[in-house]
């Protein structure tokens, strides 16, 4: 089972199927395994635990996917026949796909089971087959980088930038250039090598630690956005991951009310894709602005974390007569609903509460060796927030 879908069944299952403390351990432990070492792994076949791969038929071995990001990453590789086609010319490929364990699939039972969702193609000639993908641009490129290719030898430069990648294909003789406009923002982008009549030898990936400037891949299609209505108080906010966006600060008093509208993602497929309250103090009353310090957040769905020793937090969670089932959560959060979360302030607590789609939240962290002004801001995963307005204090 995906590791994501296991930390599901731990939300999901908090208070009845698992206790609740040691469902939070869990939860913590899987948030923390951001190499996935703790998940139960099939055995591995000969193309994914060595550099060669050979491929007959067409797709007939696909190597494992390689994440691309926000920083460049460059694979090199050797490509020519299979030996079984010799002096048939190689014709090789890539695939580009999401999926929630990194891999290509073609059954119906995997595809449903791990959300593979395939982009599209690009062959190594520049050619390019549209799946998901919006739309796929491509044009041939001078560089001076091919005259340190050698002959038979391919390098592949590939990142991504929100809903925009970019993949150059660069052999001794030509380099080819795709721009690549994404569906959303929110999947993520896998590059699998495959093709037809080919044997790869040499592979390997180097990862730069340069992050790329936004406006780095030249935009093909129009951003995708879900938050172009009128705004409350302050500015809508869209998270299409974890935590990409957060809303502007607000100073937490003693009645404070935040009300807003959210509506998950078409993407979202998740418990936890929805709406979250930041608490953190800062100089400037920012999130990630001077001197900031990450004090606690808390998910709609009722997950409460404390991230400074200076916390100490009590969440209560409970089920109501409206609460339909997770299932019945997660299609409520598609089609959007009016939130409002309460802040009570006595002594160093601060008590948040909010009621949604059948789960009461009301969560208490206490805060010491804090001396400078706490704020609340909205964010979240996959989720949408607009009309945000904000009643009880005269700090906005």
């Amino acid at each position: 089972i995906p590791q994501q879908k296991v930390r599901e069944e731990f939300v999901k299952g908090a208070g009845t199927q698992f206790d609740p403390e040691y469902a939070r351990h869990m939860l913590h432990l899987i948030d923390v395994d951001t190499e996935y070492d703790m998940q139960a792994r099939e055995e591995l076949s000969k193309s994914e635990t060595e550099t060669d791969l050979i491929i007959t038929e067409y797709r007939s071995a696909v190597s494992e996917g390689i994440l691309l990001t926000n920083s460049m990453t460059t694979v090199h590789m050797n490509i020519m026949s299979d030996e079984e086609a010799t002096g048939i010319t190689p014709v090789p490929s890539m695939i580009l796909f999401d999926s929630l364990d990194g891999k290509v699939h073609t059954t119906e039972r995997k595809i449903r089971d791990l959300l593979y969702f395939e982009y599209g193609e690009i062959w190594f000639d520049g050619r390019t087959v549209t799946a998901g993908a919006r739309k796929m641009q491509t044009k041939a490129i001078k560089t001076a980088a091919a005259a340190t290719v050698k002959s038979g030898e391919y390098r592949i430069e590939a990142a991504r930038i929100k809903d925009h990648a970019i993949i150059r294909i660069i052999t001794r003789n030509k380099t080819s250039e795709v721009i690549i406009a994404l569906p959303d923002s929110s999947r993520f982008l896998y590059i699998g090598f495959t093709g037809e009549h080919c044997r790869i030898s040499g592979l390997r990936t180097e990862k730069s630690e340069i992050v790329l400037p936004a406006g780095y891949i030249p935009r093909i299609a129009e951003e995708i956005s879900y938050i172009n209505v009128p705004a409350g108080d302050i500015p809508n906010i869209q998270a299409d991951g974890y935590r990409t966006a957060h809303s502007d600060g607000i100073e937490i008093t003693d009645g404070l009310k935040i009300t807003f509208h959210t509506m998950s993602l078409p993407t979202a497929r998740l418990v936890w894709h929805c709406p979250y309250i930041d608490l953190y103090c800062s100089d400037d009353g920012k999130v990630r602005g001077a001197n900031y310090r990450d004090l606690m957040f808390m998910r709609i769905d009722g997950e409460c974390w404390d991230y400074d020793p200076a916390c100490a937090t009590e969440p209560s969670v409970t089920q109501t007569a409206e609460f339909g089932g997770w299932e019945a959560w997660k299609d409520k959060n598609k089609e959007g609903f009016d939130c409002t979360v309460t802040f009570t302030v006595t002594d160093n607590s601060i008590t948040i509460s909010t009621e949604n789609a059948g789960i009461s939240v009301r969560n208490t962290t206490t805060i010491t060796d804090v001396t400078r002004r706490i704020y609340a801001a909205l964010t979240g995963d996959q989720c949408a927030i607009t009309n945000i307005r904000i009643s009880g204090t005269t700090n906005k």
